[in-house]
């Protein structure tokens, strides 16, 4: 089956509605998976630069543009919690009997202060079978929500525990980065995507080869914490090593954490091609995806 042509724009109104088209089902059931892209859209030309070594653990045979990889995500929108309370007929009509039968619930005393017996509160209740949820949010994810009615095995919904939580769509929120990439010209961006969860979990690497600075290597060479960000590098085997610039950032659907990210250093190969670096960071301070975008692109 042909992939529906998509327009080469990164944002706009129409932007998570057209890029969702190109989505494979196979991605939206997959519990747990990494997506490796190279270059911003399907226009670009995909290539990881020279330098980085093909055992580099972000590296795909096929990769995916970072747009495609983003159109995975959940298109997160805000659903409604329910609880169910076994005690309440579909009609309204409250199982008196069930309620005396509770362990650790004294109906006498319960009657005493009421003033009335059960049967005469459960009369005086409207009482309802199902119970709006409120003090948590619920996100839901509308594709993954059809398969899961078609009766395939995949999760669409996850809840923050909190109702002061606006809930973010990584598709709207992470868009925008491909714009600012682009004003940068690092259309040439490379990195991963790692989910769990159906998505509920995200980190992602996003490496900018514009942002390139080359440490030269000796023998037993060290480096510490120094200004360019490289907090350590073993035996560089007196090669010259090259270290990219970038973000990692990600989100968790599955507790009270927003979008958050990194500006991390990473140091991927040996200029020579004889050998792979290891990934190396600073300990920065967590900034707002806006700032990142405007600090590192």
């Amino acid at each position: 089956m042909s992939t529906p042509t998509q327009p080469d724009t990164a944002t706009g109104d129409d932007a998570p509605r057209s890029i969702a088209a190109t989505v494979p089902v196979a991605d939206l059931l997959a519990c747990e998976t990494t997506l490796s892209f190279a270059g911003l859209t399907p226009a670009d030309q995909g290539d990881y630069p020279d330098a980085v070594s093909s055992e580099a653990r972000c590296l795909d045979p096929d990769p995916r543009s970072l747009k495609e990889v983003i159109a995975t995500l959940p298109q997160a929108s805000s659903g409604e919690l329910w609880a169910t309370n076994e005690f309440v007929g579909v009609d309204g009509t409250v199982d008196t009997e069930a309620i005396r039968d509770i362990h650790g619930l004294d109906v006498d005393v319960l009657e005493d202060d009421a003033g009335c017996s059960l049967d005469e509160l459960a009369t005086r209740a409207s009482s309802d079978p199902l119970v709006r949820i409120c003090d948590h949010q619920d996100i839901v994810d509308e594709p993954r929500k059809a398969l899961c009615a078609l009766g395939y095995d995949v999760t669409f919904r996850w809840q923050i525990a909190s109702d002061r939580y606006s809930i973010i769509n990584p598709q709207e929120a992470y868009l925008p980065i491909i714009g600012a990439l682009q004003q940068r010209g690092e259309t040439e961006a490379f990195g991963w995507a790692s989910y769990r969860d159906w998505g509920g979990l995200l980190t992602m690497f996003v490496v900018c080869p514009g942002l390139e600075h080359t440490v030269s290597g000796g023998e037993d060479t060290e480096f510490d914490d120094d200004t360019d960000g490289v907090t350590s590098v073993g035996d560089s085997d007196e090669t010259d090593l090259i270290v990219y610039g970038g973000f990692e950032t990600g989100y968790d659907f599955r507790g009270t954490q927003t979008l958050w990210a990194f500006h991390i250093r990473e140091l991927l190969v040996a200029a020579s091609g004889s050998g792979t670096g290891s990934l190396d960071r600073t300990n920065p301070s967590k900034f707002q995806i806006y700032h990142v975008i405007r600090r590192i692109c």
